[in-house]
């Protein structure tokens, strides 16, 4: 991470949400694993409650609602209540790893993906968030993303307001970082009062002398604002897909070109970090300059442009020297969100793919062939020729494929360090991150 430029800076930044979600109860998360109570993951959804402030045109008043269905085990009546797992479906997940030449894969970090998968009666949605800096943010965000899709709120803009579905989504995004900002509030108050006791503009060698404990507390300080995770979820609703995403975690379908044709794959997310042009000219905007950013490949110390979490390039960017000139914050949560293009007819729809950054970049790194510049191609290659081997249990599918990239990553280090440690396949291979994937077939289609 950057440094602060001098311990004298107190600067608030000018970051305010465009949505106000007051009504989310964050004590209901559970910090230290980041999950919700037990009550609230069971399979049937919540009420309001949590979630009452959404736009007036997005609920119905209570006479309005639909009863609710009590179900039990003997029970086989739908319920527009109920939360269960999409059929045709695969997930999985993998624990990064570090190699060294002739041993064992090690873990840097335990693994800071998480996923989840919710089908009730009038959507399906997907979701993979990627965590950074820790697990604080990525369990939380994770935790109250799953809440919001259980809502009445929810089912209300599903069954009623089609219309509002993309603008349902961009608001959730801000309500979430704005959620969880408001649990790390007391370390940025914390923060700025030490700094205040600093005189500004005293470097940081004659600060460490006159204020020990201030300095040392401000370290401390340090790991616990930092942290965020990036974004996609995909919803399947009436025929219609969207993808909603911040950061680099991806979302791909996979449609037939025509009827028995060939498979053809179309990326709906947006990778957000600076090899993207369209970032590259947003912060440019904001007086950062382009061509530094591009040299160093990140904003601040984040690889994404665009996250949830993230304090030090969005409400502390004033802190960090290379991003303290922008006119506002350079880091958002406002999410890129796309449509499925109508040209694509859903009966042509085959597959969804979503995933971590870990995946591509697994394979990117690891594959020697050139066709793994397209890493979403490579991918959809992997899982049609395993799913012809398992067509009787699409369930680890997912599996199965990441435990394929794992091994050729594993022993594309290994020939390399052999040759070469210091070879740049060989430095690029020496460790990946987390691995989720997540696939959704769609049904009455049958892999030929």
């Amino acid at each position: 991470m950057d440094m602060p430029m001098e311990f004298g800076t107190s600067h608030l930044s000018s970051y305010r949400p465009r949505a106000q979600y007051h009504s989310f109860d964050p004590s209901r998360i559970n910090s230290a694993d980041g999950r919700a109570p037990r009550s609230s993951r069971s399979g049937h959804g919540g009420s309001d409650q949590n979630f009452s402030s959404l736009p007036a045109n997005l609920r119905l008043s209570a006479p309005e609602r639909r009863r609710r269905v009590k179900k039990d085990d003997s029970d086989s009546e739908w319920s527009p209540y109920v939360v269960r797992k999409p059929s045709n479906y695969s997930e999985a997940t993998v624990e990064n790893a570090r190699y060294r030449p002739g041993g064992e894969p090690t873990s840097d970090h335990p693994n800071e993906d998480r996923f989840f998968s919710l089908e009730q009666e009038n959507s399906t949605v997907f979701a993979v968030f990627d965590g950074h800096d820790g697990s604080r943010a990525v369990g939380f965000v994770s935790s109250i993303y799953m809440e919001y899709f259980k809502t009445d709120s929810w089912r209300n803009v599903t069954a009623f307001y089609m219309t509002e579905v993309e603008e349902a989504l961009r608001e959730f995004f801000r309500a979430a970082e704005t959620e969880f900002f408001k649990t790390i509030r007391s370390y940025t108050l914390e923060k700025n009062r030490l700094q205040a006791i600093i005189p500004k503009g005293m470097r940081s060698y004659e600060a460490y002398l006159s204020f020990p404990w201030e300095v040392a507390r401000l370290q401390e300080l340090e790991p616990k604002l930092s942290g965020g995770c990036t974004a996609v979820v995909a919803v399947l609703c009436k025929s219609k897909l969207y993808v909603a995403n911040v950061g680099d975690s991806r979302a791909v379908l996979v449609y037939e070109e025509k009827k028995g044709g060939t498979l053809r794959h179309l990326q709906l997310s947006t990778d957000h970090g600076v090899e993207n042009r369209d970032e590259l000219s947003r912060l440019g905007k904001l007086g950062l300059d382009p061509r530094q950013l591009e040299r160093n490949g990140r904003l601040g110390s984040q690889e994404n442009t665009r996250s949830i979490g993230d304090y030090y390039i969005k409400e502390g960017y004033k802190d960090v020297d290379t991003l303290s000139c922008a006119t506002e914050p350079p880091g958002t949560a406002e999410p890129a969100v796309m449509v499925a293009p109508p040209s694509i007819d859903p009966s042509q729809y085959r597959y969804l793919l979503l995933m971590s950054d870990g995946v591509y970049k697994s394979i990117e790194a690891g594959f020697n062939d050139p066709l793994s510049a397209d890493a979403n191609k490579v991918l959809l290659n992997m899982i049609l020729y395993e799913e012809k081997n398992f067509k009787d249990d699409l369930s680890i599918l997912s599996s199965t494929v990441l435990d394929r990239i794992r091994r050729i990553h594993h022993n594309t280090y290994q020939a390399s360090a052999k040759e070469s440690p210091s070879s740049p396949k060989a430095v690029n291979c020496r460790k990946r991150d987390d691995m989720t994937l997540l696939i959704y077939k769609f049904p009455f289609y049958t892999a030929v």
